[in-house]
């Protein structure tokens, strides 16, 4: 019987209107403290200290509520209420249907924090592509290219790296051992170098991370372990003890010259940011943007693009507040840039969203147990009206 009652209590405590409001209020706090922070250390970094986290120290030393913790607690408080008053809410359809939009639109949040890809593609007029980017993640790549004129790519994603690691990429079957890693580097020359890199580095430092990982500049020293896949007898053994630096600010791949069954092989090895395959080719047509009139700030922009899915081709123009979806694909006009020579380049962000129809469905949901809820109340009231006179 005591547990019961324990049971209860606890359970109208995890169900308290109380709770619903706290966390509204301490989302408003976070949004609108959120919004002052990113002016001064961008978005990203208050994504992070703000949204993405359950606790962070507020001044540093006062623990502070993140509004991924607020959004689990405001969910289970939602879905215990939902379920708990189900009968109740019989003759109270609206806002039982309005508690259940509320958590989809909830679950829609966690698809998209913990499932979706963002990257971008930057295109020059006249320039096509079926490849986008990763705004902040890196790999290391390596690749040949075969008699056919195609590429066989192996690649290791440098989020699990660490001093120490052994590299193994399987298609080439090569391996390397990572001496070190820094996750934003820097060079200076050394003395007595004897690692290799494309652009003559002697070695590499780490500095302190960006508060935005996108303008981090990561760098790897790596010694080859072993001569594979080259089968040559005549190698110099010390030969797979080469060491070499691999750093984001190349302009270009490390070259790797070797020779297999007698036919010479370049591996190419390079740190880029990890690319994503799109299902379509998308050309840039024409960009074009707009000022307003005498202050130059620009006031739109926009690109005209020609999708090619398989063997069909149509024109699409992609514009701020109207992106272009394509399966669970959608593309938005992100920004531009304008090289020094005055050519134009379109910056489309390209996001994959499994869940991004689930806004949709939840604001469907809300707007019908409202209808539903108001229309209840009105009917009511005529009656009560009818029934008094």
């Amino acid at each position: 019987m005591l547990l019961l009652i324990k049971t209860n209590s606890m359970w109208k405590y995890i169900t308290s209107l109380k709770i619903t409001v706290s966390c509204l209020l301490i989302l408003f706090i976070l949004t609108a403290w959120g919004t002052y922070y990113q002016s001064e250390y961008g978005l990203y970094a208050a994504q992070n200290k703000f949204f993405y986290s359950f606790f962070f120290l507020a001044g540093g030393f006062f623990p502070f509520p993140g509004a991924q913790l607020v959004l689990w607690v405001l969910s289970i408080n939602l879905l215990a209420d939902a379920l708990s008053n189900f009968k109740r809410r019989s003759k109270r359809l609206g806002i039982f249907f309005i508690h259940w939009g509320i958590i989809t639109l909830l679950f829609g949040s966690f698809v998209t924090y913990y499932f979706a890809e963002e990257s971008y593609l930057a295109l020059y007029e006249g320039e096509e592509s079926n490849v986008s980017t990763d705004y902040r993640d890196w790999e290391i790549a390596a690749w040949i290219e075969n008699k056919s004129g195609n590429y066989l790519v192996s690649a290791y994603r440098l989020n699990d790296l660490q001093t120490g690691t052994e590299i193994y990429f399987k298609e080439l079957n090569i391996r390397f051992k990572v001496l070190n890693y820094f996750e934003n580097a820097r060079v200076r020359a050394a003395e007595n170098s004897i690692a290799e890199s494309f652009s003559g580095i002697d070695s590499l430092f780490g500095i302190k991370k960006n508060f935005d990982p996108a303008n981090d500049l990561p760098g790897v020293v790596i010694e080859m372990e072993s001569q594979q896949p080259i089968n040559n007898p005549e190698a110099n053994p010390q030969d797979s003890k080469r060491k070499i630096i691999l750093w984001a600010n190349e302009a270009g791949p490390f070259l790797l010259e070797r020779s297999a069954d007698g036919n010479p092989v370049t591996i190419s090895l390079q740190i880029r940011r990890i690319s994503y395959p799109l299902p379509v080719v998308i050309k840039l047509e024409n960009f074009t943007k707009e000022n307003y009139q005498g202050i130059g700030i620009v006031k739109n922009y926009e690109s005209v693009v020609e999708i090619k899915d398989d063997d069909i081709k149509r024109k699409v123009r992609i514009y701020m507040n109207n992106p272009f979806r394509y399966d669970d694909l959608t593309f938005y006009q992100s920004s531009y840039a304008i090289d020094p020579d005055g050519r134009e380049r379109t910056v489309l962000a390209v996001v994959k969203n499994a869940g991004r129809l689930l806004p949709y469905i939840s604001s469907g949901i809300i707007f019908f147990g409202l209808a539903f809820h108001f229309l209840t109340i009105l009917i009511n009231f005529v009656s009560r009206r009818l029934d008094e006179n």
